[in-house]
């Protein structure tokens, strides 16, 4: 079996590349509106995991959710005997981890490591199919085996639990390659639910515009922006039911209008991007509020410097 160990912290940090996002605060809303938000990153650059484990020491790179420098899972991969491996143990920095990730037991490997399962697009990962826990280290390929069809083929999911702080169970997907050949794997992009003990389906990136009251029909879909906090750019999307005009800008804790991010017409049926330019405000709270012909829905996101 290969011994992986997590001791080693400053080898470790200074081997990580941090990703961020967070699910932010959330001001003004109801209950109901403020329920199941999903947290999206496109990782760009791709995360290039390649060669980064040196024995003794596992020293992957790190994808941190909520951007608090504590990150909840490390890629690491060996080239020299073809094995990918991911850390799934809440590591020294902190006490954020995977708790469980959806997977089947390791045939040869002994009793710390598990493999990763694909998951179809759509595919819900929750509770009910998170089925392995309690494992120090997950794997893709093991000394070149690769026994669930991650070498070559394109992008594959995978789904986890992870723990905030030990106190609060979410869970995500992360969409991955591992070019033919092998000794080598990509992480693209991930989402995480961050409501709490909330499913998400594999390759969702947005939470579906709900029913509106009393049966009406839903009005928008504005996500949580991130990353949050910021320094100097943060995004978020808004999805609206039908089409209409809408007023989107930033205003400071003082309630001064900073920057109008749109002023007119959203069209139904997509996702719509839109990008918070801090590099030439003061750090600080600040509050994007979006304004259209049948709701009004902030979001705070704080800048630092």
């Amino acid at each position: 079996m290969l011994l992986l160990q997590t001791d080693n912290v400053s080898m470790l940090r200074t081997k990580a590349l941090w990703y961020a996002a967070a699910a932010g605060a959330v001001l003004g809303l109801s209950a109901s509106d403020a329920d199941a938000q999903i947290v999206y990153v496109d990782i760009d650059p791709d995360l290039d995991v390649m060669d980064t484990y040196t024995p003794p020491f596992f020293a992957g790179l790190g994808v941190d959710f909520d951007g608090d420098g504590d990150a909840e899972i490390f890629f690491g991969e060996d080239d020299s005997r073809l094995h990918t491996i991911v850390d799934v143990e809440a590591l020294s920095d902190g006490p954020d981890g995977v708790t469980g990730i959806v997977g089947n037991l390791f045939t040869f490997g002994g009793p710390y490591v598990a493999y990763f399962l694909t998951i179809s697009t759509g595919a819900p990962i929750s509770a009910d199919n998170v089925a392995i826990t309690g494992y120090s280290f997950a794997t893709f390929t093991y000394s070149g085996a690769d026994p669930n069809g991650f070498i070559g083929g394109g992008d594959k999911y995978i789904g986890i639990q992870f723990s905030f702080d030990g106190a609060s169970t979410h869970y995500a997907w992360l969409r991955v390659e591992m070019p033919s050949g092998g000794g080598r794997i990509l992480v693209k992009d991930f989402a995480y639910e961050s409501t709490p003990d909330t499913p998400i389906n594999a390759g969702q990136m947005v939470t579906a515009i709900e029913p509106g009251p009393d049966g009406l029909p839903g009005t928008h879909n504005l996500s949580t922006v991130y990353p949050n906090p910021f320094n100097p750019q943060a995004r978020f999307t808004l999805e609206v039911a039908e089409q209409q005009n809408v007023n989107i800008a930033v205003f400071d804790a003082l309630g001064r209008q900073v920057a109008l991010l749109h002023d007119g017409v959203l069209g139904a049926g997509s996702v719509h991007q839109f990008q918070i330019d801090g590099a030439n405000l003061p750090s600080g709270v600040y509050v994007v509020r979006a304004i259209g012909e049948h709701f009004t829905d902030v979001r705070q996101v704080t800048l630092t410097r």
